[in-house]
């Protein structure tokens, strides 16, 4: 794919939308790296760790186009579940 070609950062979209619910934050649609890496940057809760670091890294290459879009998404599924499971404990 060339460079004008590739869509432009913000319009990266996922197969399928990441649906959050998030208690004491609601509810987040997360559409594509864009929206995730906005929402990992500004209201992730404050436990971070690998998988967050994992989830960011991700996003921002499927930004840059140097990584699946998709791959960046099942990161950020992954840093869902085990901040799920970190604050269950």
């Amino acid at each position: 794919m060339q460079q004008q070609d590739r869509p432009e950062a913000s319009q990266i979209v996922w197969l399928t939308p990441v649906d959050l619910h998030i208690e004491g934050q609601g509810h987040r649609i997360l559409r594509g790296p864009c929206d995730a890496l906005c929402y990992l940057v500004h209201e992730w809760s404050s436990i971070h760790g690998l998988y967050y670091e994992r989830a960011k890294q991700s996003c921002i290459e499927a930004l840059h186009h140097t990584r699946c879009a998709e791959e960046a998404r099942r990161d950020v599924l992954s840093a869902v579940e085990h901040s799920a499971d970190q604050t269950s404990h």
